[in-house]
């Protein structure tokens, strides 16, 4: 009798992609995300002229804005670039922005990787790249925490309002909420109170878009934080 085992793994080539970049103010954290959508959206539209012969060529989005910031770089992306410079959209979803009050968030659900000219745009408008999650083939952790000025007379109103709010069960953060992972929500004391949710989405921008709005709906700051979580169950360790 002759046994064969085999140990093989899953070629899996493409993975998410999230840059989260933090502002000094919410003005420019707007403008800087209606920028990187629309150099999204461009980027998209020229993706799919290539793929038509008579429409092919012309200036790449990315690489004419490459060129703005950087001058003197010599590894612009062009016509005949990679294609993992780029989520392939024959398939893939095309990447969207989105912000808080102060952070600005791009997300492709499923690329190789993205232009590295993405992170030296935040950082020419006044802005730090707070993380790069680059290839995450794991789950993403969404880390929200909501907090009041420190002299707010309303302060623990509006925190206790925003917990009761995320502690719904038809909740924004449910609703945005994979099903087979539970959101881990709670009142903290870090520096002063805040009320931390953590969450991983179906839908990452969708759902950022859905906390800032309740965020702002309770007179609170959001600050998020990301991490690709381990395999198993994302937010065991804070269970």
């Amino acid at each position: 009798m002759r046994i064969r085992l085999w140990n093989a793994f899953a070629s899996n080539n493409s993975g998410s992609y999230t840059i989260v970049g933090t502002f000094h103010d919410a003005a420019t954290a707007k403008a800087v995300a209606a920028e990187l959508q629309s150099l999204c959206d461009a980027e998209c539209e020229w993706q799919r002229r290539q793929w038509n012969p008579a429409s092919r060529g012309g200036p790449r989005p990315v690489a004419s804005l490459a060129r703005q910031l950087d001058p003197d770089a010599k590894d612009l992306p062009g016509p005949d670039a990679d294609d993992d410079q780029w989520p392939d959209l024959s398939f893939a979803e095309p990447p969207r922005v989105t912000h808080t009050s102060h952070q600005v968030v791009l997300h492709a659900p499923y690329t190789v990787t993205m232009p590295r000219m993405l992170g030296q745009l935040l950082y020419q408008r006044g802005g730090r790249v707070d993380v790069e999650l680059d290839h995450a083939h794991e789950l993403v952790v969404v880390d929200h925490q909501f907090w009041a000025e420190w002299n707010d007379p309303d302060r623990e109103r509006r925190l206790n309002g925003a917990l009761a709010a995320l502690l719904e069960p038809g909740s924004p953060l449910r609703q945005h909420a994979e099903a087979e992972v539970e959101p881990v929500v709670r009142l903290e004391e870090k520096a002063g109170p805040m009320v931390r949710a953590l969450a991983v989405y179906s839908d990452l921008v969708g759902g950022v878009a859905a906390m800032t709005q309740l965020a702002a709906a309770h007179g609170l700051q959001l600050q998020i934080r990301l991490l690709e979580a381990e395999p198993g169950d994302p937010l065991r360790p804070w269970r």
